[in-house]
């Protein structure tokens, strides 16, 4: 168990959205790390897929990188109004694949049936593959919950705004009652000081992520919520 004061809680999550004055090279960079921007179609001064890497980035940043990522290197794509990190399709398109509308499920088949629908659908459209080439969904989930904590770099442990699950360490806050998961990661670097700089943030500039979360018919507005 992580005891953190105030001020190191607050210094992981400003590290964890690259807020600090340890700047990174280029959008993939950025969007690697926090996982998702947000794209901004009404934008008054410009638009959120702009200001969230100029931010981060500095001057440096030129809007047409993350047109280059996304349509030239294809090493981000662009879903549900946001650019993803490429490294994140395989587990969303896992995870999507593999949930369902039922509330509970008792028996083994039905509890793998749309990993088991999944399996013949990519046999039927591609042919013989290896085991290996199949992904194994019952990861997607830990994998995106630990990027999720990666870009937060401190979650509560039971929040339907940045479900973490069991990923990262259990950590206690000073003055807070709440449980929290906090990155290794970020625990590793807690007492380094690259310094600070001012930050100008987008609204849509999100400080913790939330990622594609599949519908549920027992969850409020649509939404799956974790219990707990």
């Amino acid at each position: 168990m992580h005891r953190l004061t105030r001020d190191e809680a607050r210094r992981i999550a400003v590290r964890a959205q690259l807020l600090d004055a340890d700047r990174p090279g280029d959008v993939v960079e950025v969007i690697e790390q926090l996982g998702s921007i947000k794209i901004d179609p009404t934008a008054t001064v410009a638009p959120a897929e702009q200001s969230i890497p100029w931010t981060r980035i500095g001057w440096s940043f030129e809007p047409g990188q993350l047109r280059k990522a996304a349509e030239d290197d294809r090493t981000v794509f662009e879903f549900d109004g946001a650019f993803h990190a490429g490294s994140l399709l395989a587990p969303m398109l896992a995870r999507m694949r593999s949930r369902t509308l039922r509330p509970a499920m008792t028996e083994y088949l039905d509890a793998n049936d749309a990993f088991r629908r999944d399996i013949l659908a990519r046999l039927t459209a591609e042919g013989p593959l290896r085991a290996s080439d199949i992904p194994d969904t019952s990861e997607a989930d830990r994998i995106i919950q630990e990027r999720q904590l990666q870009a937060a770099g401190l979650a509560r442990e039971c929040s339907p705004w940045t479900p973490v699950g069991t990923a990262g360490e259990p950590a206690e806050v000073e003055g807070s009652a709440w449980r929290w998961r906090v990155d290794p990661g970020a625990i590793a670097t807690l007492d380094d000081d690259p310094g600070g700089r001012a930050a100008i943030l987008n609204p849509y500039d999100r400080t913790s992520a939330r990622w594609w979360m599949p519908r549920s018919a027992t969850s409020r507005s649509g939404w799956a919520f974790p219990s707990c």
